[in-house]
């Protein structure tokens, strides 16, 4: 596209598909690209020949670079208009006071909180975020994209686990070792979204390598999915959702001690804190301790 001239890619076919493309896009050498709109439509179970589905022509076509209302006429014919505009950065007040007169009264913003209710999770273990920052970003931005809260932790082992370790066998001097904080991160919601998310982050470059060019991620452990108990207390339900609707993801809080994020886990499940002990021998001890006062 022209210097200060907008370009809309837009794409339609199966979550799969669409998200390598997105990435393969993505790779290339462009000034600027983001996604700025999607939507998901539900496909009968069993159905695989998802063109009955479409609301686009299957054929690839090209417009010219005058020809954006053009585009937005076929969005409009397609019943996708509300999709240009938020790609556009167009604001449409005539659909959202139409949203608005076909939603139930206590979804309209008239004061009332809708609540959210979190009925499934996962806890899964990153080896290593090569760029960090642009990884937690890809996360935040899926999470949100699918209604879920994000939970992410780099879980350092306190002081007094560092350990010494003799430098060879013959020598009577010690080194200490320090370890590499361990990363986790939780995702909830509810059990449709969760397993959107996970599903999406497998086939995503979300991490550079060694080169520093865009990856997949092949070293992430699902330690656990599970469903949240809901047979507690109002309180205590209240207590948890609140705790995981808040800020359980805080770019300028990452950094906890093992104890610490146990005592925050035991917190939202405690069948996700014994996930936890026995996956990592580290922090089975840290619960042992907790277990004790």
């Amino acid at each position: 596209t022209k210097i200060g001239w907008p370009g809309v890619i837009l794409i339609e076919g199966d979550e799969f598909g669409c998200q390598q493309f997105v990435d393969e896009i993505k790779s290339m050498r462009w000034q600027h690209l983001s996604v700025r709109a999607e939507e998901q439509s539900e496909i009968p179970g069993g159905e695989t020949n998802i063109d009955p589905y479409r609301k686009l022509p299957k054929q690839f076509e090209e417009l010219g670079e005058d020809d954006m209302s053009i585009l937005a006429s076929r969005c409009r014919e397609a019943g996708l208009e509300h999709l240009f505009l938020l790609c556009m950065k167009i604001n449409d007040d005539r659909s959202s006071i139409d949203k608005k007169k076909d939603q139930p009264a206590n979804k309209l913003n008239i004061g009332i909180e809708t609540k959210i209710i979190y009925t499934y999770g996962a806890l899964i273990h990153v080896d290593h975020m090569n760029d960090g920052k642009g990884y937690r970003r890809w996360l935040r931005q899926a999470c949100q994209t699918a209604g879920c809260s994000l939970l992410i932790k780099n879980c350092r082992m306190n002081s007094s686990e560092k350990s010494l370790e003799p430098k060879n066998s013959s020598s009577k001097t010690s080194r200490l070792v320090t370890y590499r904080p361990e990363i986790y991160v939780g995702i909830f919601g509810d059990e449709r979204s969760v397993r959107q998310v996970l599903k999406r982050w497998r086939a995503s470059r979300v991490d550079v390598d060694s080169k520093n060019k865009p990856c997949l991620e092949r070293m992430m452990n699902v330690i656990d999915e599970f469903e949240l108990d809901r047979r507690l207390s109002n309180d205590v339900l209240h207590e948890r959702d609140a705790l995981i609707s808040g800020q359980l993801y805080d770019e300028n809080d990452l950094e906890c001690s093992f104890e610490d994020f146990i005592i925050l886990v035991k917190g939202i499940d405690e069948n996700l804190a014994a996930s936890l002990r026995k996956c990592n021998r580290c922090a089975n001890r840290e619960l042992q301790k907790i277990d004790r006062l």
